[in-house]
């Protein structure tokens, strides 16, 4: 128990990664240190057990002739974890040997991957799932009413009027909120909608969080996290059906991405608009910036499209190919705003792939299992899960929402959840 109220705390507290400091001249974080104590704690309950003890050689022959037995899901599923760490790490060898990208293999993958586990060993029945789930609404619940507080008492904007809390960027705060607004959704209105008369007192507690969060995502103007949010949960509403005419599933997808990136396209140009403040809306827009960026990205990928350029090192890698191109409108540009290529030039083609063998591998297990259930409560969190997931993919067209502490905690921790 004591370690699934640590597991719960770690979720709750996953902004406390900005509370940075070095231990023998390593960089980490507070939140860093919460996982790791209490990975710690797992380790030395483990071996105060005898029997425990005993088995522990996972290095013996005999152990290890057992993967070979091991459920297919699972050899894909701990295959495409060795393919993006194996990826990571030749990557980072193979370019400049930069402290800073062992720093976001630790950071972004090994310390969540672990939290992973301990959440696969720990967090087991349903219920334990779903309330950690919910720790992660009210955590962005948590984040939203201080960053309204921000917004209202102190006026903390960015030079275009775009909500950013205490986080670096508004598209930061929109991509932690977004996650934690569709769980609050879910969780309130499935697998019906609500009469108001059938509000207990926190029924409507959650509601009001839902809807500070949804103020503050508003807020930060992220045309992103909006459509990644808008189309989970159509999605979401319309899953049964879906899954029956796979086909015209996969055209309406196609279709509805022209019509997005359209209106995206459109609106991000447009001189003046009443929903979204003037500043947001120039030449130096944001979709041509990123336009810029992938061009770049492309081009760095053609060199290097095998191995990659390593972790944290792109932004080295975009300026020097700056003269293959007009000026950029954006010189700061740390990822390259797409998850997809993110993966492939910071961990080569191997972490790519291993990426993409993890993805399927979550939705075709999440996907089984829903056809075959009858059970509310489990259903709620597959579709709980998957609109996460979703939300993730969606995004990942125009931004990198995982290449982040505490983005990478909620990643694997929904990951090892499914």
């Amino acid at each position: 128990m004591f370690i699934k109220s640590l597991i719960y705390l770690i979720i709750f507290s996953t902004p406390l990664y900005l509370v940075h400091f070095s231990i023998f001249k390593i960089p980490t974080n507070l939140l860093e240190i919460l996982i790791m104590l209490t990975f710690f704690i797992v380790l030395i309950n483990f071996f105060k057990e005898k029997n425990n003890f005993s088995t522990f050689n996972i290095i013996s022959l005999r152990q290890f002739k057992k993967i070979s037995i091991l459920p297919k899901e699972t050899l894909f599923f701990i295959g495409s974890l060795l393919l993006i760490l194996f990826g990571l790490i030749i990557s980072t060898l193979i370019s400049d040997n930069n402290p800073q990208s062992w720093g976001i293999i630790k950071s972004w993958f090994i310390i969540p991957i672990l939290f992973g586990f301990l959440i696969k060993n720990n967090i087991k029945t349903i219920s334990e799932k779903l309330f950690l789930l919910k720790i992660i609404f009210y955590s962005s619940g948590i984040v939203s009413i201080i960053s309204i507080v921000y917004y209202f008492f102190n006026n903390i904007l960015t030079y275009d009027n775009r909500l950013r809390g205490f986080y670096l960027s508004p598209n930061y705060l929109a991509m932690f909120l977004s996650p934690g607004l569709i769980i609050g959704l879910l969780q309130l209105f499935y697998p019906r909608l609500k009469r108001l008369r059938e509000f207990s007192l926190k029924d409507v507690f959650d509601f009001i969080l839902i809807i500070i969060i949804f103020i503050s995502l508003y807020l930060t103007y992220s045309q992103g996290a909006w459509i990644s949010v808008l189309f989970s949960l159509f999605l979401i509403i319309n899953i049964k059906y879906l899954l029956l005419n796979f086909r015209k599933f996969i055209y309406f997808i196609f279709l509805f991405f022209i019509i997005i990136f359209l209106i995206y396209y459109v609106s991000s140009n447009l001189k003046n608009s009443t929903f979204l403040p003037s500043a947001v809306y120039t030449t130096h827009s944001s979709t041509n910036s990123r336009l810029i960026i992938w061009q770049s990205t492309l081009k760095i990928l053609k060199d290097n499209w095998l191995w990659g350029v390593g972790p944290g090192n792109f932004q080295n890698n975009y300026l020097a190919y700056q003269k293959y191109f007009p000026p950029y409108q954006e010189w700061a540009v740390p990822q390259p705003h797409n998850l997809y290529l993110a993966f492939w030039i910071q961990s080569g083609i191997f972490g790519f792939v291993g990426f993409l063998i993890l993805i399927i591998f979550y939705f075709e297990k999440i996907f089984l299992e829903f056809n075959n259930l009858k059970n509310t409560k489990q259903k709620k969190l597959l579709l709980t899960l998957l609109a996460i997931m979703f939300i993730i993919l969606i995004h990942g067209f125009i931004d990198t929402p995982i290449w982040k502490n505490d983005l990478a905690l909620i990643f694997w921790a929904i990951v090892f959840l499914s």
